[in-house]
């Protein structure tokens, strides 16, 4: 479990002190990845008696936009903050999000991942952004 933490940490070239929800990520991602140990069987299907869904899954570490809702933003706020993926919610479907602006860990569900973007976290920019995203609720 640490090997694989530590190379989806080393990989998208993130600060140490995102190492818990790194762990965590894992954690996550390995209980609904079958193994022969089980069967063929996820842990989380063991467990539950059904298979997980994995339809949510977005890729680790990945810029993305979260919407804010209306309560809280004026008139001519931007609709969507960037930030960074980093975990799952293991209560509903919803993301952890480190947010660029305040600098804090968020959870949302109204995110859009900017897939072939990464983030340079010793500029503190975006580099390689796919400009054609489709943010509809950010216009």
């Amino acid at each position: 479990m640490m090997e694989m933490a530590r190379c989806l940490l080393y990989e998208k070239k993130m600060p140490l002190k995102f190492w818990a929800e790194v762990v965590n990520t894992t954690s996550y991602l390995l209980n609904r990845m079958t193994t022969r140990v089980l069967g063929d069987k996820t842990p989380y299907e063991i467990w539950y008696g059904f298979k997980p869904s994995i339809d949510h899954f977005k890729v680790f570490g990945s810029p993305c936009y979260v919407l804010q809702p209306e309560v809280k933003r004026r008139k001519l706020d931007q609709k969507a903050d960037m930030g960074i993926l980093i975990s799952y919610n293991t209560k509903s479907k919803a993301y952890k999000i480190y947010d660029l602006k305040s600098n804090k860990v968020i959870i949302a569900r109204n995110v859009k991942v900017a897939k072939n973007g990464t983030w340079n976290w010793k500029l503190h920019q975006l580099k390689g952004q796919n400009r054609s995203i489709k943010l509809n609720w950010m216009l």
